[in-house]
């Protein structure tokens, strides 16, 4: 935690990429209240490498005609078998600080203006987080589909937007649980491709990798 910091104020940081001298896999890129980042730290065992399938590779992305890539099955899964584990690309809150934004906005603004412009505030918000990311892992986040591209969004927050999993166990206090503002969203390279409605992901192991 950086003690000079409010423990609100939003800071971008990286899973460290080693632990006692191994190299761990993957990239994830934490846009977080500096509490978060406390308490990420302090996670017992954190990091931890990420988990192998249960039973080697049960899946491959391909293009679906008509629907970009998507995720199919190449054998039968059984319950409760772990069939991908990975870090997410990016860890963000789920509510984007926008508030800010609101408040210079003028008085004769719609409800409309106000939801546009808080988009282009989070938009840009989201441009200085993302500028620190290395150059070789921007095309995964950018490869993901975007389906906000006529409301206001940006490249950035659509793709947030289209393919996020939220993320409780970030959560210090589990009354927060249905608290937006202190939801975390999580948007994996392979993971974001599953059909979101159907498939209930779980990221319990996010703090511990």
């Amino acid at each position: 935690m950086h003690e000079d910091l409010p423990p609100d104020h939003i800071i971008v940081s990286v899973i460290p990429q080693s632990k006692e001298g191994t190299a761990l896999d993957g990239y994830t890129q934490c846009i977080i209240p500096n509490r978060t980042k406390k308490y990420i730290m302090t996670t017992p065992n954190f990091p931890a490498a990420v988990p192998p399938p249960s039973l080697g590779l049960a899946y491959k992305v391909t293009k679906l005609p008509g629907k970009g890539l998507g995720i199919l099955a190449m054998r039968d899964v059984q319950g409760g078998q772990l069939v991908l584990a990975e870090r997410p690309l990016v860890i963000c809150p789920l509510v984007l600080p926008s508030q800010e934004y609101i408040k210079s906005m003028p008085d004769h603004f719609t409800i409309e203006d106000y939801l546009i412009a808080a988009l282009q505030g989070n938009e840009r918000f989201m441009e200085v987080s993302f500028s620190t990311m290395p150059a070789e892992k921007k095309p995964a986040f950018l490869a993901l589909h975007s389906a906000h591209t006529a409301d206001g969004s940006g490249p950035i927050v659509g793709r947030l937007r289209t393919n996020t999993f939220g993320i409780h166990e970030l959560m210090e206090n589990p009354e927060e649980v249905h608290d937006q503002e202190r939801t975390f969203s999580g948007i994996c390279e392979v993971g974001s491709r599953f059909n979101h409605r159907y498939v209930d992901l779980d990221f319990c192991a996010t703090i511990a990798v």
